[in-house]
């Protein structure tokens, strides 16, 4: 009787590694992937099955160049908003005390799974896109409230354990039904599930700030601004390209983003005090010189590349756009 959560659980994760995912595109669709994207920002397009004709790696790497130039202006707006409201980050205290296997694997590997299993797997509707969604939102939310006394603890374990089984009964539910007026909903409405889930991306990284006062709650949008800009690359990733290249974009994203912090505690603790402080006058080893040679080759090497290929994504997007002005 314990087991059979655990074999609905695998056949279902065995029924999203072999949906079909062929499916014919638009022909109108622009041949820059820069027009493909700005068109599909426009006017978002739900597709049954995710399309195979894309570059793969190349596309979303070029794509991570754009949504990081882009996000980097607004990620230094969230952080002198944040300094004003004098609130600081929670996941710069926590790449200074946590193991750094710890690190690694939480922000790598298990929290791009399960966000976006919550924020980007609805976006195309299977019964078990649904289901596990549900399944992960409310041990989530089960775990929040336990954690913070709302619930007793001894409430837990059977709270999510009915929640594996609500999931179960939810996706067995949903494949007795005709799937065909589920998908006339989404092509209907994907242009607002698929800015109101990057929004909501966006807002669940609140989490991320300390002592936010109501003031604060009001400014919210724009102190998630850069997650919220994310979601909506990691949205179009997920539909264009598919659900795991999402979760790999995710999970490069932030590797990216944490490998100065953790270059940075490779050194001293005068390295750390200096770079938090902004207090250069401390005494450095002859390592620390070497570490910050390297964050900043990485991190001026990266935006640097980043920007010759936006730039090159331009450039096609224009050239293409004068080659269709002669037709027009």
């Amino acid at each position: 009787m314990t087991a059979w959560p655990l074999i609905a659980w695998r056949l279902m994760l065995i029924e999203i590694m072999t949906h079909s995912i062929s499916s014919p595109q638009p022909s109108d669709l622009p041949q820059s992937l820069l027009g493909r994207f700005l068109k599909f920002l426009r006017h978002p397009r739900y597709t049954v099955n995710v399309a195979t004709e894309h570059q793969g790696v190349i596309d979303v790497l070029r794509l991570y160049a754009l949504a990081l130039v882009t996000v980097l202006p607004l990620g230094v707006l969230s952080s002198r908003l944040a300094d004003n409201l004098d609130s600081s980050n929670k996941v710069l205290e926590i790449t200074k005390t946590v193991p750094i296997l710890q690190i690694i694997l939480f922000a790598v590997i298990l929290a791009p799974l399960w966000e976006e299993a919550v924020f980007r797997l609805p976006l195309r509707y299977t019964p078990m896109n649904l289901a596990i969604p549900f399944c992960i939102g409310m041990m989530l939310i089960v775990s929040s409230l336990t954690a913070t006394d709302v619930l007793p603890r001894i409430a837990g374990l059977p709270l999510l354990a009915g929640t594996v089984v609500l999931a179960v009964v939810l996706w067995l539910w949903l494949k007795e039904l005709d799937s065909q007026p589920i998908h006339t909903f989404y092509e209907k409405w994907i242009g607002w599930l698929f800015y109101s889930f990057a929004l909501a991306f966006g807002l669940i990284h609140l989490g991320n700030f300390t002592s936010l006062g109501a003031q604060a709650w009001l400014l919210a949008p724009l102190l998630v601004l850069p997650q919220t800009v994310i979601g909506v690359f990691l949205g179009f990733i997920r539909l264009r390209y598919g659900f795991w290249w999402a979760v790999l974009t995710h999970g490069f994203h932030n590797a990216c983003a944490i490998t100065p912090l953790l270059l940075v505690r490779l050194g001293s603790e005068n390295l750390l005090e200096s770079m938090s402080s902004g207090i250069q006058d401390k005494s450095l080893a002859g390592t620390d010189y070497v570490l910050i040679l390297l964050v900043s080759t990485y991190v001026l090497g990266g935006l640097l590349l980043c920007l010759i290929t936006v730039w090159r994504l331009i450039a096609e997007w224009r050239a293409e756009h004068r080659q269709a002005r002669p037709n027009s």
